[in-house]
């Protein structure tokens, strides 16, 4: 005999039922995220932010349900207030894919100090180089807390060590390299 039935009949007496998650950036998905109706939005962020690389201290984080098309930026509305329902998909943006209707594009990413590359990262041209870095920082091996970080892109030349310069900034286009160096590599 098992429990599955206990827990299925538990789970309909709590309330819960299950969504699935999605990081709209960068495509990630968590299946099957238990959620109660009254739980707030920012609840299932801190709750599953790891899981799909979103920010949850963002500063604009945009919610949207993608049967429904309804979306908000308020953490405290609930899921239920979203009108998500058993198998719905909640879509959650960080401030990297926060921008009114920006085309995201692709570039490749490289550490300059170790050569590991990470192929066509999305991004927008209002990312600034610091949400990129915070994004794929262990996909490349480079500390994002690092005091000395240097950003190259490397069809131009142009560098710079400002976290705040923005993607279009450095001029980055579809298909750049942005080169990325740590205080390992930057003397």
């Amino acid at each position: 005999m098992t429990n599955y039935p206990i827990d299925g009949a538990l789970a309909a007496t709590e309330g819960t039922f299950e969504i699935d998650l999605l990081n709209k950036v960068t495509g990630t998905t968590y299946p099957q995220a238990a959620v109660y109706g009254t739980n707030t939005l920012g609840q299932v962020l801190q709750e599953y932010a790891v899981d799909i690389g979103v920010n949850p201290n963002d500063s604009k984080i945009l919610f949207e349900n993608k049967r429904t098309g309804a979306s908000t930026s308020d953490t405290n509305e609930t899921v239920e207030g979203l009108g998500l329902q058993e198998g719905d998909v909640l879509a959650i943006s960080d401030n990297a894919g926060v921008a009114a209707d920006e085309e995201t594009f692709e570039i490749d990413l490289l550490n300059k100090v170790t050569g590991t590359t990470y192929p066509q990262a999305a991004v927008y041209g209002t990312n600034t180089l610091g949400q990129v870095l915070q994004e794929y920082a262990v996909d490349i091996g480079v500390n994002p807390h690092d005091s000395k970080i240097l950003f190259e892109n490397k069809r131009t030349g142009a560098s710079t060590s400002d976290t705040n310069e923005t993607v279009e900034g450095l001029d980055l286009q579809e298909g750049d390299v942005l080169a990325i160096s740590d205080n390992a590599g930057v003397a």
